[in-house]
């Protein structure tokens, strides 16, 4: 008689969130290398999560996360399915940011969920 065996699915989520210029630079990596990291030695038995939660980056930071975004998507083609979710949320006044997420998702083929945000009655709160 065979034995069953159940693999629990663990979900993990990492976030991307602020605004990251040339100086960000090494908390951007940082940030992804962690995200790449669980998605290869994990492979199928984790969900895992990326909000990337941007208020600002730079031309240096969009250049580093397209170069992170082509490497996941290669470590998911290996792995034959993708196990990875990436939620980009933007301002709904920020074209440049909405426009750089469907950039990385026709050049990677990876997974994204656009959530637009009103970001106007959070500065207001910050101010108060």
């Amino acid at each position: 008689m065979g034995n069953l065996v159940q693999m629990k699915t663990k979900i993990t989520q990492h976030e991307l969130k602020g605004a990251f210029v040339c100086t960000s630079l090494r908390e951007v990596s940082d940030i992804m290398c962690d995200y790449y990291c669980d998605l290869a030695e994990m492979k199928h038995q984790v969900a895992t999560t990326l909000v990337c939660d941007l208020l600002f980056i730079d031309t240096r930071v969009k250049m580093l996360l397209v170069k992170y975004f082509k490497a996941i998507s290669k470590l998911e083609s290996r792995n034959y399915t993708p196990s990875s979710q990436i939620i980009w949320r933007y301002d709904f006044n920020d074209e440049g940011l909405e426009e750089f997420g469907e950039i990385l998702q026709e050049m990677t083929g990876l997974s994204f969920v656009f959530v637009e945000v009103d970001r106007s009655d959070e500065h207001f709160l910050a101010a108060v």
